[in-house]
This record gives C-alpha cells, sequence and structure tokens, in this order.
C-alpha cells in the first residue's frame, strides 16, 4: 500500500497503469475512471484509503489501495 502526504487545500495525484477500465473509490464519494485522477484543494473529509480497481483488455483485474493524509 502506497500513500501520499498533503497539506490541506493541496491537489493530490492518484495514478495506475496496466489496464484499459479503471475505477477508483475512496473517501468523502469520491468516484473516478481516470487512471490518473486529481483530488483538488484535499480537506480533511478527503483523507482516508483509496482504492483502484484496473481492468486489462483481457478482461483481467486487479486491486490496489494509497492511503491519502491531510495535514492542516
Amino acid at each position: 500500500m502506497s500513500s501520499s502526504t498533503v497539506c490541506i487545500n493541496q491537489n493530490v495525484n492518484l495514478g495506475a497503469t496496466g489496464g484499459t477500465i479503471y475505477n477508483w473509490s475512496g473517501p468523502a464519494g469520491f468516484t473516478s475512471t481516470s487512471p490518473n485522477p486529481v483530488i483538488v484543494a484535499a480537506q480533511h473529509n478527503m483523507a482516508g484509503i483509496y482504492n483502484v480497481i484496473v481492468t486489462d483488455s483481457n478482461g483481467c483485474s486487479n486491486t490496489s489501495n494509497t492511503v491519502v493524509v491531510v495535514n492542516p
């Protein structure tokens, strides 16, 4: 599990590779289908675990996650 630490109101760049379909989910109702979504102006309620399911062109999938820490 990887992690990212940012200060409040900074952007967080998430990233995944190796697939054709990306399904991200996380705190505060975060969802994205981008391989590299950006959490704009992170707030405390956006801290936590972000999960991504990456699916390749053969239909095989893998799950990964990262922890985002938002400091004041």
